[in-house]
């Protein structure tokens, strides 16, 4: 990928302030927030006969599994000759369950929803019933800012979804 990524201006205060609300563990975490950029390259169409240098490089994804297309962005993906064996991608997480928002969500009110999100889940919530009592107390919130749907629907889970164990 050759794609530039911009810094996320937020993700400083964002990690300050989501400390607080998660018990911070060395080893075996039970959630690890990660803030950062993630892509999905759709599946190239097949190479016409005038097709540029260019082409034959994406066709090489053309039938991969669309998980190995996905992923997140890290530390050094805009320098990929400072360590030819990282090349700051990760395409395969192994996690148990993710919740991601599916666009960019204002840095403030990312911070506020995973801050409601994460004390919910301290309070033994499952992932899945917590996520959907943040969703209503932010779609029910009297600030416009908080109850836009562009806000509030953006964040959508995958996998387990049940209370974390031991929480």
């Amino acid at each position: 990928m050759s794609t530039p990524w911009l810094p996320l201006a937020g993700t400083e205060q964002e990690a300050r302030q989501l400390a607080a609300a998660v018990v911070l563990a060395p080893k075996e975490p039970r959630i690890l927030h990660i803030a950062t950029h993630g892509f999905f390259l759709a599946e190239p169409p097949p190479a016409s006969g005038g097709a540029k240098a260019g082409a034959a490089a994406a066709s090489s994804l053309a039938g991969q599994d669309p998980l190995h297309r996905s992923g997140l962005v890290f530390a050094g993906a805009n320098r990929p000759a400072a360590d030819r064996a990282d090349d700051s991608y990760l395409t395969v997480a192994g996690a148990r369950s993710t919740l991601l928002s599916l666009w960019k969500v204002d840095d403030g009110h990312t911070r506020s929803f995973l801050g409601r999100y994460y004390s919910r889940l301290k309070t033994s919530k499952g992932r899945a019933d917590a996520l959907l009592q943040i969703q209503r107390e932010f779609r029910d919130n009297k600030n416009s800012n908080y109850n836009d749907i562009r806000v509030w629907v953006a964040f959508q889970p995958s996998g387990d979804w049940r209370a974390l164990p031991g929480w």
